[in-house]
């Protein structure tokens, strides 16, 4: 029950994607190196074969379909907003920093103390818990916003404010470095040298993207908070450039499909099309049908 209630756990190794969003790949298919080499979705039996102990599992490595991207400038305007207004902010940084942990799952034991409460064992799926985190950083982000604005004489800019935001910057350093598990997945066998180096590029690619992004931010951020800008134009050029970073965070996800090319030698349409009303109603599909016939059973 545990190991299948949690299989679909997040790494703690990969929060980083919450601010870089293709560190570890995006689509399953995307191509280029950009393919996702995480381990969201994998089975509990493969965290003890990359430490070395017992052979490799027949079980699924991982999956996915989505990603937990939540925006640098989002991620910084909720930081902001919990240095200006702390107390405003306590509930919902909390709520944040609690829902990251239980997304964690299997990863962590603050999932265990969740799953042994009335009827949280039968809730799959901790990575789920992303969810509520995103909402809490979109609400942090815009008590940040509204703080910003608000904002009328200069404040004098401490070197520890600018020193807590180059110290965001270089904590995701270790991101250039390539993620420890595509190098056990090398050194076991289950990815090639070709796929290793391409996925190693992409991901230096990214970083080299996060640093021009937070950079941006970052810069200002300081200008709004030292009054060297009028806060609202600052506010709007904030939103603008958040807009931008979420949008090219998101366009690996899309993929543009020609139905007519793609569904024109489908065995199950061609089936339908010889009479249009007929075969409507199958009960003759086996229980557990694969292909396209599994698909008309779903």
């Amino acid at each position: 029950q545990w190991e299948w209630v949690t299989q679909w756990s997040f790494p703690p190794d990969e929060a980083s994607r919450i601010v870089i969003p293709g560190l570890y790949g995006y689509r399953m298919d995307s191509p280029d190196g950009a393919q996702y080499v995480g381990r969201v979705g994998s089975h509990p039996s493969w965290d003890a074969y990359f430490d070395g102990k017992g052979d490799a599992p027949q079980q699924m490595l991982r999956f996915s379909g989505a990603g937990p991207y939540a925006g640098i400038g989002v991620v910084l305007l909720a930081l902001l907003a919990v240095g200006l207004t702390p107390r405003k902010t306590a509930f919902w940084s909390v709520a944040a920093v609690a829902s990251l942990f239980l997304a964690f799952g299997r990863f962590t034991w603050c999932y265990e103390l969740f799953y042994n409460l009335p009827y949280a064992s039968a809730i799959r799926i901790p990575a789920k818990f992303l969810h509520p985190m995103s909402l809490c950083l979109c609400v942090l982000a815009g008590i940040g916003v509204e703080a910003m604005w608000s904002i009328e004489k200069p404040m004098k800019v401490k070197a520890s404010v600018v020193g807590v935001l180059a110290l965001f910057t270089i904590l995701c350093g270790f991101s250039f470095a390539t993620p420890d598990v595509l190098s056990k997945q090398l050194a076991i066998g289950l990815i090639d040298m070709p796929t290793f180096k391409a996925v190693s590029e992409n991901i230096r690619v990214e970083y080299m993207v996060f640093t021009l992004f937070a950079m941006c931010f970052v810069l200002l951020f300081a200008r709004v908070l030292a009054g060297g800008m009028n806060s609202k134009v600052a506010a709007w050029s904030i939103i603008g450039l958040v807009a931008i970073d979420l949008w090219r965070a998101a366009t690996p996800w899309v993929v543009y499909y020609n139905h007519g090319i793609g569904l024109a030698s489908a065995p199950l349409l061609s089936f339908l099309c010889k009479e249009s009303r007929m075969a409507r109603v199958c009960g003759t599909i086996p229980l557990r049908a694969s292909g396209d016939w599994g698909n008309a059973q779903q």
